[in-house]
């Protein structure tokens, strides 16, 4: 499945998670094995498997209990859209240390975060996901882009819950977002660096996401309470008739729309 990190880290974290799962070993291919934002095992093979099987989960956002019970007298090839966290929830600590991330990224995320931190607040990162999904062929499809009363809600849920916090906008269309979103309480990262911005997301306490993989991870990875954009993906469109929110989304997290 071609994707970027996010969609790469769903597929690793699967394959931890079944093979986990099944009494199996996890191997992975070359260009999964090389993802240098973490600090990553190796796992790489470079021989050829024999008696192979292959389970290819097609649909996004769905989960396939049918991975549940892999023959393990087989060599198995797992590939497809692995979008759910129960894929891994029975190996979430090891997934966890797999993606730990290289000092070179969460050193200077850590030296940001800490200058903008004030004693008694929270810090709250607000991924907002722009870019490609604003693109007509994505909005059809399904991969809606959040507007800002979502925003304005999601905020409004963080101040009731613990009144003194800091938000922390991270975005790959950041400029809108300073244009835009206007609070003496909000700043916006200063970086350039996907990854550096994915390690201030891991972070901070807790997290605010509108759509997209990345966000999902950083939320995931940063153990707070986590709200998301209730109206992604899109109603009556291809990506909402083939996902399933609660495969999706881990069932503590608070869907806002």
């Amino acid at each position: 499945m071609p994707g970027r990190t996010g969609n790469d880290m769903f597929q690793v974290a699967a394959l931890i998670g079944i093979a986990k799962r099944n009494g199996l070993i996890p191997l992975l291919n070359d260009r999964l094995s090389k993802m240098d934002w973490f600090y990553f095992p190796d796992l790489n093979f470079d021989f050829p498997l024999e008696n192979v099987k292959k389970h290819h989960v097609e649909m996004p956002g769905v989960y396939a209990d049918e991975t549940e019970n892999l023959n393990p007298a087989y060599n198995w090839t797992v590939r497809g859209y692995l979008q759910s966290w129960k894929y891994f929830e029975n190996a979430a600590s090891v997934v966890r240390q797999i993606f730990k991330i290289k000092s070179v990224y969460m050193t200077p995320a850590k030296n940001f975060l800490n200058s903008i931190s004030k004693t008694g607040y929270v810090n709250v990162c607000l991924h907002y996901r722009r870019g490609d999904m604003l693109m007509t062929s994505a909005i059809r499809r399904g991969y809606t882009v959040a507007g800002l009363d979502f925003v304005a809600k999601a905020m409004t849920f963080y101040e009731q819950k613990f009144t003194n916090v800091t938000f922390v906008v991270l975005s790959d269309g950041i400029q809108w977002c300073r244009n835009n979103i206007k609070k003496s309480n909000v700043v916006f990262s200063p970086f350039e660096v996907a990854a550096i911005d994915f390690a201030l997301l891991t972070s901070c306490d807790h997290v605010i996401v509108t759509s997209g993989t990345f966000g999902w991870w950083g939320a995931w990875l940063s153990r707070g309470t986590t709200a998301y954009y209730a109206g992604y993906p899109g109603v009556n469109t291809w990506l909402e008739t083939k996902m399933d929110r609660s495969d999706y989304y881990p069932n503590d997290w608070i869907g806002i729309l």
